[in-house]
């Protein structure tokens, strides 16, 4: 009767597949091509620690040629396979193609993604593994891609190599507080998170606070499950993370068990949030920046927050609005080349993210700041677009220590409404010095709205500029 009942589910698997379904599952390429991924992904398991560890420690001499040939070969397989590459390549006379070759390739955005998705596939990339990835919903520009599955464990990797460093050892717990979505009977119930199908601590923990719920009646709760969890770290949105850590400062609330480290990503990050996180939790702060592009990898080491791009990741330009390499200090749009993804490769991709160039450090590119995404400017009266970096970042606000958390929303040209979560401090003073600021520095004039809640992305991350000027 077993064998009988098998027998019948799997005839009711196939036939739900169809003949064209059936064919691929035993198509023997594919199944050949998806044993060689496995052995592939062992061996870059040995072969990224051991690398990212000679790396970061100093011993090993030759980054930059590793990076080199890294690029070089993804040059050439795009050329070799990706019709849209092979393309650009032929009409630059370039036929094997080095690292020196990159920067005569026309720059990707989006748009060209979406336009070109067909030719930008390897060929025959449905027999290799792969998954589907979307991204960009928070810029307003959705966009769906092939990754390889190599693509994801290369992410994947840095990410537990970054852990490691933070201290992690076997045994401890990770919370990730992202965009979860918590079912009405769980949240009728005072729970706010739920576990990951795959309970490995590594690489994004095995706990996942939904950012979505979070307020003083609820954070109660988010606080008595990260002692019951008995947690060792915090990975995720800033703001998220952030709301917790005041919620904690002001009731005078310590999690018995130390917090080891704690690493942010994904959202804009503020020195004071970084400031309320550490002494909330009596810890370190650590920043990471990726993208599901599998495109680049960058991370912080220490108090100066400046991120370190991985050279086993991709390559990384920061570039002006001509295209050109901006100089060391300089703000740019962060350009990046993934070397994982030869289903669908990327190659000058337009992240869409502001950043500071730090230069490059024995063959290291550095990030002093990632900013935020391009569309983060506001409009003058005459047309005139500001980036908020000078605006609001490199100004020295006394009223950030009294805001939980804001949004600026512009549809009108020199005029912005400004939306403010308040702490307990928070007053007129407050007010007249952003007002202030706003007009004196950039000519626009400010209304501020004092709300309960920001409404956050369908992601759970929160935007901090909505711009509605095209």
């Amino acid at each position: 009767m077993g064998a009988y009942m098998y027998s019948a589910e799997l005839l009711s698997k196939i036939r739900s597949l169809g003949l064209d379904g059936t064919l691929k599952k035993i198509n023997p390429v594919r199944i050949y091509n998806h044993l060689m991924n496995k052995r592939a992904g062992v061996q870059m398991r040995e072969v990224f620690l051991r690398d990212l560890a000679r790396m970061w420690c100093g011993q090993e001499e030759s980054v930059a040629e590793i990076r080199a040939e890294l690029l070089r070969s993804t040059l050439e397989t795009a050329r070799n396979n990706v019709p849209y590459y092979r393309k650009h390549f032929d009409e630059a006379g370039i036929h094997e193609p080095n690292a020196d070759d990159l920067r005569r390739l026309p720059l990707l955005n989006k748009s060209m993604i979406r336009e070109h998705s067909t030719e930008l596939l390897h060929k025959g990339w449905q027999n290799h593994a792969h998954y589907r990835m979307n991204t960009g919903g928070s810029t307003g520009q959705p966009l769906e891609f092939i990754v390889a599955g190599l693509g994801s464990q290369a992410a994947n990797l840095h990410q537990e190599f970054a852990f490691r460093l933070m201290g992690f050892r076997n045994g401890d717990r990770i919370a990730a507080f992202d965009g979860a979505s918590i079912a009405d009977e769980l949240r009728h119930n005072n729970v706010f998170w739920v576990p990951r199908p795959n309970h490995e601590e590594l690489p994004y923990g095995s706990v996942r606070y939904s950012s979505h719920y979070m307020d003083y009646q609820t954070l109660p709760y988010y606080f008595k499950s990260l002692e019951e969890e008995d947690i060792s770290f915090i990975y995720g949105y800033p703001s998220a993370v952030h709301k917790l850590a005041r919620y904690c400062l002001s009731n005078y609330c310590y999690l018995r068990k130390p917090i080891k480290s704690v690493q942010l990503t994904s959202e804009i990050i503020l020195d004071s949030q970084i400031s309320d996180i550490e002494n909330a939790f009596q810890t370190k702060v650590y920043l990471q920046y990726g993208m599901s592009e599998v495109s680049i990898y960058a991370h912080t080491f220490d108090t100066s927050h400046e991120y370190l791009c991985s050279p086993l990741m991709g390559w990384v330009e920061v570039l002006d609005d001509n295209g050109i390499q901006v100089n060391t200090g300089e703000e740019g749009e962060v350009v990046a080349t993934g070397f994982h993804n030869h289903l669908m490769p990327f190659l000058r991709y337009q992240t869409g993210d502001r950043a500071i160039y730090g230069g490059e450090r024995d063959g290291v590119v550095v990030l002093k700041k990632v900013l935020g995404r391009s569309q983060d400017y506001v409009v003058r009266t005459d047309g005139t677009k500001l980036s908020i970096t000078g605006l609001i970042f490199g100004q020295h606000f006394k009223s950030f220590g009294n805001i939980a958390r804001w949004q600026i929303f512009q549809d009108e040209p020199g005029k912005v409404t400004i939306r403010i979560i308040p702490l307990s401090g928070f007053g007129q003073e407050d007010k007249s010095e952003i007002i202030d600021k706003f007009r004196n520095l950039a000519n626009i004039s400010v209304v501020i709205e004092l709300v309960d809640a920001i409404p956050l992305t369908s992601r759970g991350k929160h935007l901090f500029v909505i711009q509605m000027l095209s």
